[in-house]
């Protein structure tokens, strides 16, 4: 009788270690089901649930219950390419209170380094283009379009200095065409000839033809 109830309590006992077992591994299947294997995961499984916190445009101040490191933010940190200083960083976890943040706002300069070139940062500036449009009047000496290179050509009442600089010889009217700049003389109307006439109206010569042929 002694012998069964040994036998009995012995059975029990192997049955409980089964199934405490099997339990403890459905948790820990449980744990890497839903945080990877991960043992130092695993032990913190038992905690309080996480709460996620998204930070834009904003940095982390300094204090005792920050435990984050500050590789996180230089591995997680974003610059768009319109340089516009937004920060954006990837999901984080904390436990406990509220962090405090503020705005942050950097600025980059970008400064041109020195060089053995002509054209460097203290050159002086060209000033090349065109310093009188086209129907606009001109003095004569006045310089017309200062160049490199023969982009306009001169034409009448347009002489060409060394350095392809295209100045003024008589006062009068820019006209550009087929890039040749000329002078036209404003200052004394010329008469109209029949032939004149006949291209600005058309009309009046054809009139005019049959009412002489009439």
């Amino acid at each position: 009788m002694k012998n069964k109830v040994v036998i009995i309590y012995f059975l029990v006992y192997i049955t409980y270690v089964i199934l405490a077992k099997s339990k403890n591994d459905l948790k820990v299947t449980k744990a890497y089901l839903r945080y990877g294997k991960n043992d130092q995961n695993i032990q913190n499984r038992k905690r309080e649930k996480r709460t996620h916190m998204y930070l834009n445009n904003s940095s982390l101040l300094s204090s005792k219950n920050n435990n984050m490191n500050k590789t996180f933010f230089k591995y997680n940190k974003f610059i768009d390419q319109n340089n516009d200083k937004e920060y954006f960083m990837k999901t984080f976890f904390k436990n406990g209170n509220i962090i405090k943040f503020r705005y942050t706002h950097e600025l980059w300069a970008k400064k041109k380094g020195v060089g053995s070139s002509r054209n460097g940062r203290d050159s002086n500036p060209k000033n090349l283009g065109v310093k009188v449009l086209g129907n606009n009047f001109a003095h004569a000496g006045n310089i017309i379009v200062r160049q490199r290179g023969r982009t306009f050509k001169p034409g009448n009442g347009v002489k060409q200095g060394r350095d392809f600089t295209l100045i003024a010889v008589k006062s009068g009217k820019v006209h550009f065409f087929n890039r040749v700049v000329s002078i036209i003389d404003v200052s004394e109307p010329k008469p109209l000839t029949f032939k004149d006439i006949y291209q600005e109206n058309p009309t009046i010569i054809g009139l005019s033809k049959m009412w002489m042929s009439a």
